[in-house]
């Protein structure tokens, strides 16, 4: 019988272990209005330090969010047998803090407002290096853009807000240069939705596909 009662534990954990994982989440500073089945209020939530903050529409059970700071949680995800159709089939719950830091705002206009040089591009599925250093964006005062695609000048106006960054108006000169990268520099400046700035670069991004990176210029 303690035989039996020692296989039956030790079943229960292997199920257990299966049907479980643990993960990092690295969680933003603000909480922000977001819809699923209604209107509520969602956590922001990164997999890598590196990469832009994206919308996370469950709840982390034992985790409460304290507004103006970065966090570094342990998470188990643990799968649910049988969920309702319009819920998630995943249980998040905490498992440790494992750094909470006071947020610095980095993401402002007075930051982008500068001439940043192209050094990496997206072109098809490859992140491709830029070394001749033609390629520009400068950032006005006014949301106005201007620089150069590697071939002709161009110029528009932007938006930005907290790590949200979109680009319109957009149009340039019409000068023909063979092997230029401008096809790609335009439609992927169309495409960017948000952005990260560290010390010296910029990252541009469609959601968490890293579109273009530039150098801060002098």
């Amino acid at each position: 019988m303690k035989k039996i009662s020692i296989l039956l534990i030790i079943i229960y954990i292997v199920i257990n272990i299966a049907n479980s994982q643990t993960v990092i989440y690295y969680i933003g500073p603000n909480i922000v209005t977001c819809t699923g089945v209604a209107w509520t209020q969602c956590l922001q939530i990164k997999k890598n330090p590196d990469a832009p903050y994206t919308i996370f529409y469950n709840e982390i059970e034992g985790f409460t969010h304290e507004a103006g700071y970065e966090y570094k949680l342990k998470v188990e995800l643990i799968k649910i047998e049988n969920s309702a159709a319009d819920a998630s089939n995943i249980k998040y719950k905490l498992i440790e803090i494992m750094e909470k830091n006071k947020a610095i705002p980095s993401n402002t206009y007075t930051k982008l407002q500068a001439k940043w040089i192209l050094r990496k591009i997206l072109k098809s599925t490859t992140l491709s290096k830029v070394v001749d250093g033609k390629a520009n964006i400068v950032f006005g005062a006014d949301t106005q853009i201007s620089g150069n695609n590697s071939c002709n000048s161009f110029f528009g106006t932007y938006k930005q807000m907290n790590n949200t960054l979109n680009f319109s108006q957009m149009g340039s000169t019409k000068m023909y240069c063979e092997g230029s990268i401008e096809t790609d520099f335009m439609q992927n400046l169309q495409k960017v939705n948000t952005y990260k700035i560290t010390k010296k670069y910029l990252y541009l991004y469609k959601d968490s596909e890293l579109l273009m990176v530039l150098m801060r210029g002098k």
